[in-house]
């Protein structure tokens, strides 16, 4: 078979040109790109190719008149085959000595980006270049010699994609002998490039020396080479997906706090549960999310991999280089960019005072709000709001006023409730595992007295607790800032965003705690296989990324149940719409809730799978919202406890509008009052 026909069969099966494409062909003058030149030249002559074919050449100024020549001659060649050529005229020499940048990687690079550009300024979308199988054999030989993963063993890429312009490489699969023959046969003229035979360069002591002696040993070597090129091609490929989906199932993205730049965050236990290749391979794509590709290096990648690992080290921190630190805080895992100029932590420092409702927390992009709930009860019993991981409650009697809303400081105490004496503060962080890097970020609430009341997330104290005899109450509530529904002007419309009256939970903040409730949900139904049950219709978003989450063996099956109609409150009335499709009797059943209020639903429904005898059963729910439960129900994982307003978006729906949205907000009551 003759190299044309050799060269359109690769071409089809591949898939590297279709009809009609523009092509920038690369062409030193060599034989190689002479034969690449005239073969594609051949075939775009025939109707079903009908390429449009562009010549460029860079002349980089080394050998002076030898290199002149060589631009020459590939522009008569361009001109007799009626096709339009680019040269660039370049001078390296006085570039390298100006920076002093390796002369081979210098050329190449800027080679590159000429033919990119006039593949650009050309409208092109491919740029062929005339590697061919025993370059791929030199550079698979360089590669082992110099040491690479399993990514440089599957050398140079037959095709792949940069600025938008696809290389690729028709002759790679062709030994430069059929090239020759070819070129024999055909009488074509081609110029050789005497640095081609000089021993300076590696490559060329490669072609020259290595391999004829290694030929001694195996006849066949470029052929070993090239098979071993594919093979790990294909196995690099694998792993590379693999990496791909291990990133999005445990890799949560974001910026530093202090915005100086990008950050991946990711639990230890779920990196340690992954193969030593696939660990390796994620850690690599994550400094390539971060970073430059160029921090890549095995011995780089396997001190982050270790540092990760390692046991019974809870706090660590290691600088990768680059600006890009590893930081580990129990099994918290952080990979951050810090700019050299990144801010320190915030101080800060405001004071509150009776009748203000809201206290702005700029620095901590939130607010503090306060209001005074009645106290309601008999003799003995009181009854007063609910506490909540972002609010606590006080006796107004018992506090000293002005209160102060600070950042911590070194030496704070505090004495927590339930516990008989104080404790510093520092110590309350270590042992609730407050990662380090968000210590600095949490509010201190503190009366006139100096006393600590109240640390927002993390613990309150006994002072002014609420007991039988208190009357007058302050509730305080740490307050996100919210996001306007504006930033997803581009989803659901703008006849749904109208309606929102303010996002409580964004699309990243849900898919974080996702994220969170998979994790935990693996490590505790591992080796039990548990059928995971969806409450329909609102569960059904939050179902599909939280079986993402899950990494151990699982059934789906769906049930309908419902209590509300087209109303903002249950009503009471409870039937199956849909029920299951398999039996529950011995098995372990994990519900799956969008939003838990009342509970009558859910009782309801956990009612039905005992009687029908399942042998365990959890519920799970993304959001659950207390002030409004009528029956004793608490779900054993829970996403987000919610206030007592009306939200939609993620699944949630009002009247069977809004279940698209992919954030959560709060509902404008105009809507559901109409």
């Amino acid at each position: 078979m003759n190299l044309i026909r050799r060269t359109e069969r690769r071409i089809r099966a591949a898939g590297l040109l279709r009809q009609g494409d523009a092509m920038v062909v690369a062409v030193s003058g060599g034989p190689d790109s002479v034969a690449l030149l005239h073969v594609l030249f051949a075939l775009s002559q025939k109707p079903e190719w009908a390429w449009q074919l562009i010549v460029a050449h860079v002349d980089h100024g080394f050998r002076g008149a030898e290199s002149a020549s060589e631009a020459d001659f590939v522009e008569r060649m361009a001109a007799q085959l009626g096709l339009p050529c680019a040269v660039a005229k370049l001078d390296m020499p006085a570039e390298l000595a100006a920076s002093g940048d390796n002369a081979q990687a210098a050329a190449r690079e800027r080679r590159y980006e000429f033919l990119l550009e006039t593949a650009q300024r050309w409208g092109a979308e491919k740029l062929a270049l005339a590697h061919h199988a025993d370059d791929q054999a030199e550079t698979v030989l360089m590669r082992v010699l110099r040491g690479t993963s399993m990514s440089g063993l599957a050398g140079i890429p037959e095709r792949r994609t940069e600025k938008k312009v696809e290389l690729i490489r028709p002759f790679l699969r062709i030994y430069k002998s059929e090239i020759l023959s070819y070129i024999e046969a055909n009488n074509l003229p081609y110029v050789q490039d005497s640095s081609n035979s000089s021993l300076k360069y590696s490559r060329n002591r490669i072609r020259l020396d290595v391999i004829p002696y290694l030929r001694m040993v195996n006849p066949q070597l470029s052929e070993a080479l090239n098979r071993l090129a594919e093979t790990a091609a294909d196995e690099d490929a694998y792993i590379a997906e693999q990496a791909r989906e291990a990133f999005a199932r445990i890799v949560r993205t974001g910026m530093e706090d202090t915005g100086a730049g990008r950050s991946c965050e990711l639990d230890r236990r779920a990196f340690a549960g992954l193969p030593v290749a696939l660990q390796r391979r994620l850690v690599k794509l994550i400094l390539s999310y971060l970073i430059s590709g160029d921090l890549v290096e095995f011995p780089i990648l396997e001190r982050a991999r270790l540092a990760m690992l390692q046991e019974g080290t809870p706090h660590l921190a290691l600088d990768l280089g680059a600006g890009c630190r590893l930081r580990r805080e129990y099994d918290r895992i952080r990979f951050a960019v810090q700019s050299p100029l990144s801010p320190s932590p915030p101080t800060f420092e405001y004071i509150w005072r009776e009748g203000t409702e809201r206290l702005p927390l700029p620095e901590l992009h939130a607010e503090l709000r306060f209001e005074r709930p009645a106290a309601e009860g008999t003799t003995g019993s009181v009854t007063t709001p609910r506490e909540t991981e972002n609010s606590a409650i006080f006796d107004g009697d018992l506090l000293e006023f002005p209160l102060t809303v600070r950042s911590r400081r070194s030496g704070d105490r505090m004495r927590p409730i339930g516990l008989n004496g104080s404790k510093k503060v520092k110590d309350i962080f270590i042992d609730e595992k407050v990662p380090q890097s968000t210590r600095d970020r949490l509010p201190i609430v503190t009366d006139a007295a100096g006393r600590i009341l109240w640390i927002p997330g993390v613990k309150r104290s006994d002072v002014a607790a609420v007991n039988s005899a208190s009357v007058h109450l302050v509730r305080m509530t740490l307050h996100r800032m919210p996001e306007p529904a504006s930033s997803y002007f581009t989803l659901g419309g703008p006849s749904l965003l109208q309606d929102i009256q303010e996002v409580l939970y964004s699309e990243e903040t849900i898919q974080n705690k996702i994220k969170e409730l998979g994790e935990t949900l693996s490590r505790e139904y591992e080796g039990r296989n548990p059928l995971v049950i969806c409450v329909l219709k609102g569960a059904f978003i939050f179902m599909a990324d939280l079986v993402k989450r899950i990494t151990v063996p699982i059934e789906l099956d769906f049930m309908a149940v419902s209590s509300y109609g087209a109303a903002t409150k249950s009503s009471g009335v409870v039937k199956i719409i849909k029920d299951l499709d398999v039996p529950v009797q011995g098995r372990d059943i994990i519900i799956v809730e969008d939003i838990i209020d009342s509970g009558l639903t859910l009782s309801y429904l956990i009612d039905v799978l005992e009687r029908r005898n399942a042998l365990s059963i959890s519920v799970v729910a993304l959001f659950d919202k207390p002030a409004r439960r009528t029956v004793e129900l608490e779900p054993d994982y829970r996403g987000f406890e919610i206030p007592d307003a009306f939200v939609v978006g993620y699944g949630l729906d009002y009247a069977e509008k809004y279940r698209n949205l992919p954030f959560v907000g709060i509902l404008k009551p105009e809507i559901y009052t109409k």
